[in-house]
């Protein structure tokens, strides 16, 4: 995608990615904008992927609160260690 023309458009949607948890399976981030444009790349990409590879990949898509809203858990030691 980096190299079509639409990415370097004002029409761009997409900021860029992050492959993370490689190895035997792994997931890409995908940063963008949140409208049908960035979901259209988003579907072309799975395409190539799959026309590359034979393997359809899943796209979750959304976002949350963040813990802003969940919260968060503070985990802390109430005695010291112990020596082994």
């Amino acid at each position: 995608m980096q190299h079509c023309k639409v990415s370097k458009s004002e029409n761009g949607t997409l900021f860029g990615a992050k492959i993370t948890g490689g190895g035997s399976g792994g997931s890409v981030c995908i940063v963008g904008r949140n409208c049908l444009r960035s979901s259209e790349q988003i579907l072309e990409i799975q395409k190539k992927y799959k026309a590359a590879t034979g393997f359809m990949p899943f796209v979750f898509e959304g976002s949350s609160p963040g813990a802003g809203e969940f919260g968060y858990l503070k985990i802390r030691r109430r005695f010291p260690p112990t020596e082994a």
